[in-house]
């Protein structure tokens, strides 16, 4: 007997979110998601409370990755990262700290949505769709050189992708660097990715600063260009593995079938109906 979507729930679905949690990740996906939103609506009130939700969540996105890293990494205890100032975390990851772009996103943030004290129109002004833009890609670019500067791949879901998993409701699941760069040596598209990632796990990312950026600004560049429906990610599902979590730019909006006839078919099974 074939099954079905509702044969597959399980009593714990409910709480698989619980355990695959990033505040960071979410953060950003947050963002990039009512981005995806805010271009795709014709009312300005709406189209401006999804550019307030990217501006807030791209910017407090990075924060939040900073704190990660220092805690993981550096050893900061808690009560070190709520005191620390914002030059000394910055300091401390050693970044050279010129990214105008960020700078201004996390001044709209601060003081146009956080700790707003204005009546006048200049807080719907200031939070517009190049804002929210340059909110996501500054963000990027500030995770993208802490990852750099520490000589590891960025982590994936920068470039506004995710995986969805069919088995929880087609909700986002956070998977690993190399499950997702594997995906994309599958697809064949970019000479650089065939060449940093190995049989035995690792991932070995561009020296050259210029050539790591353009993994993920080209990828985001493409997606945008292509009004976040990117097919050749179908390319990377395999029917014999229905379940698997696939890449899409279009999460929390398709809700795909699960392709069990394409499983069947695969392996050459006749489902009893």
């Amino acid at each position: 007997m074939m099954m079905t979507g509702s044969n597959i729930k399980s009593e714990s679905d409910d709480s698989v979110w619980l355990w695959n949690v990033n505040l960071a990740w979410e953060l950003f996906s947050s963002a990039v998601y009512n981005y995806r939103l805010a271009i795709n609506s014709s009312k300005e009130h709406q189209r401006h409370s999804f550019f307030m939700t990217v501006v807030l969540s791209s910017v407090t996105a990075v924060e939040a990755y900073f704190n990660e890293v220092l805690a993981k990494e550096e050893g900061w205890s808690r009560s070190k990262l709520k005191k620390a100032k914002w030059d000394e975390k910055v300091s401390t990851l050693g970044i050279d700290f010129t990214q105008k772009r960020f700078s201004y996103s996390k001044y709209i943030r601060n003081n146009f949505i956080v700790h707003h004290k204005r009546i006048d129109s200049r807080y719907f002004l200031e939070i517009n769709h190049t804002a929210a833009l340059d909110a996501i890609e500054s963000s990027q670019d500030i995770i993208a050189e802490v990852s750099y500067r520490r000589g590891r791949i960025f982590p994936y879901w920068i470039t506004g992708l995710n995986f969805i998993n069919p088995s929880h409701s087609n909700d986002i699941s956070l998977l690993n660097d190399y499950e997702f760069w594997s995906r994309f040596k599958w697809l064949g598209l970019s000479q650089t990715v065939d060449q940093m990632i190995f049989p035995d796990g690792s991932i070995i990312p561009p020296k050259d600063q210029v050539t790591y950026n353009s993994l993920y600004k080209e990828l985001w560049q493409k997606i945008k260009d292509c009004g976040f429906k990117l097919d050749e990610l179908n390319n990377t599902r395999d029917k014999r593995f229905p379940l698997m979590p696939f890449l899409t730019s279009e999460w929390w909006v398709i809700t795909p079938p699960i392709d069990f006839d394409g499983y069947y078919e695969a392996f050459g099974i006749k489902p009893n109906h």
